[in-house]
């Protein structure tokens, strides 16, 4: 398996990275109004680049609202990340990411 395919045994091994990539804020979205009750947090696949930024994002494990699905991987298109390391050095790399719903 290469270190750019995604798949349940990605880095189980350990050859993609040593450390993997970790958000530099808190990865927590405010619900909107027009959302009902609280949804549950989406859990996405984010392929970060070896400079922190977002390079895409793929669903894992949709919310129980599509709209707030949507806003959190807008969000988390958005956010920086401490690159994955490997041998000390930045690499590219996938991490999963799940976004809060902030309490109204």
């Amino acid at each position: 398996m290469s270190c750019t395919d995604l798949g349940e045994s990605y880095n189980s091994d350990g050859s993609c990275f040593d450390k993997r990539p970790v958000p530099l804020t808190q990865v927590s979205l405010d619900v909107p109004n027009s959302i009902q009750g609280n949804p549950t947090p989406p859990i996405l696949w984010v392929w970060v680049l070896a400079d922190g930024t977002v390079g895409s994002v793929t669903r894992k494990q949709d919310s129980s609202s599509p709209d707030f699905t949507m806003l959190a991987i807008n969000f988390v298109k958005t956010v920086h990340f401490n690159p994955a390391q490997k041998d000390s050095k930045s690499v590219p790399a996938w991490t999963q990411v799940r976004v809060l719903a902030n309490g109204r």
